[in-house]
């Protein structure tokens, strides 16, 4: 779709497209997929989902991880060194520079067929 078509389209409040499942970190373009299938290597994590947010104030995006473990965290600093682990790890596989908020869930929304529901996540932002 070139730009006089995007603007016509715009125009007739119409959108032919499809809906970017990632997001963009310099050049490139990264899938949440991928994102979720490195940390589903992690230890201890049983589901993993990831979403992207803008953020106005430093105009660039936000990545949101958001866990199920296997079992639960015991006190507050083992949760923050998960988290950082976490974000040490995305960070070693992807060499990311946007902020990473890791949120730890009891259970993640997913459809009958077991795919997450990005779309409950983005809710959750």
């Amino acid at each position: 779709m070139g730009g006089a078509e995007i603007a016509l389209a715009k125009e007739r409040d119409m959108w032919d497209g499809v809906f970017m499942d990632g997001f963009r970190s310099g050049t490139n373009t990264i899938s949440y997929y991928q994102l979720e299938s490195v940390l589903m290597d992690f230890p201890r994590v049983l589901e993993a989902g990831v979403v992207a947010k803008s953020d106005d104030l430093t105009q660039c995006q936000i990545l949101s991880v958001y866990l199920a473990l296997e079992d639960g965290l015991g006190s507050d600093a083992d949760y923050e060194r998960f988290t950082q682990e976490v974000v040490h790890y995305v960070r070693e596989h992807f060499s990311l520079r946007c902020t990473i908020d890791v949120k730890i869930k009891e259970k993640l929304p997913m459809t009958r067929s077991g795919k997450i529901l990005r779309t409950v996540l983005q809710g959750w932002n």
